[in-house]
C-alpha cells in the first residue's frame, strides 16, 4: 500500500444467488494512506456508504454475493469476502438485462465520462413508458451523490471515486486495453458528479445469448 495507489473494487451479484451474474467495477485512489490493511478498509467503508445506496434502487431478488478489493500497484494488497446481501425494493422482477444507468461528469478529453449500470429492477419502480417512479426518486438522488462520496476512514485513509483510463497497445483492428499497473502508468479523473438516467436502460452482456 502506498498514498495514491489505485484499488480496483468488484462487486458481484446474483438473481437469487442463481445465474446470470451482474459485475460492477468501481475504481479508488487511496489519498492518505496510513493504514496497513487498506484494502480491507476500502472494502469496509464501501459496504457502510455505497452498497446500501445499490441496494436501495433494486429488488429484492438481486443478491450481493462477492466482494474483491485489489491494489492494482501491489498483488499483495488485496481483500475479498463473501456476502449475502439483497436488494430493498419489493414488486415483481424485471429481466436482468434492464438496469437503472448512471453518468458521472468528465473531466478529461482522453476519457469518457464514468458510467454504471445497476439492477434488477422493481416493476413498481418504473412507471408508463419506463421512467423512474416518483417513489423511487430520493433513492436514485442517493445513490448518484454516493457514487461520487470521497469515503474518510478517521483520519488514516480516504477512499476518492476514479475513472481510469486503459492502456492501449497493438495495431489497428487487433487492439488490446488492459488497466495501469504503476503509478506513473495512471491517468484517471476524480468524477465528483453523478446523475442517472430518468429511464430503463438496457445491459446487453446481460442478455440471453449475449452475455449469458
Amino acid at each position: 500500500m502506498a498514498i495514491n495507489d489505485l484499488y480496483q473494487l468488484v462487486l458481484t451479484a446474483k438473481y437469487n444467488f442463481t445465474e446470470p451474474t451482474l459485475v460492477n467495477a468501481f475504481y479508488y485512489r487511496d489519498i492518505v494512506g496510513l493504514t496497513s490493511d487498506a484494502a480491507e478498509s476500502l472494502a469496509n467503508e464501501f459496504q457502510l456508504d455505497v452498497l446500501p445506496k445499490i441496494a436501495a434502487v433494486v429488488t429484492g431478488s438481486t443478491k450481493f454475493t462477492k466482494l474483491v478489493v485489489k491494489n492494482l500497484y501491489d498483488p499483495t494488497d488485496f481483500w475479498e469476502e463473501l456476502l449475502s446481501v439483497a436488494g430493498d425494493r419489493s414488486g415483481e422482477a424485471m429481466p436482468p438485462f434492464n438496469a437503472w444507468s448512471f453518468v458521472s461528469n468528465r473531466k478529461r478529453a482522453d476519457i469518457r465520462p464514468g458510467q454504471k449500470r445497476f439492477g434488477i429492477l422493481s416493476e413498481t419502480d418504473v412507471s408508463t413508458g419506463g421512467f423512474v417512479e416518483s417513489g423511487l426518486v430520493t433513492a436514485m438522488d442517493d445513490l448518484a451523490s454516493a457514487l461520487g462520496f470521497r469515503m474518510q476512514v478517521s483520519l488514516f485513509d480516504t477512499w476518492e471515486p476514479r475513472v481510469v483510463k486503459r492502456i492501449r497497445s497493438g495495431v489497428p483492428g487487433e487492439y488490446t486495453y488492459r488497466l495501469p499497473e504503476s503509478q506513473g502508468e495512471e491517468v484517471s479523473f476524480y468524477p465528483d458528479t453523478w446523475q442517472y438516467r430518468t429511464a430503463v436502460t438496457t445491459q446487453n452482456t446481460r442478455k440471453h445469448g449475449r452475455g449469458i
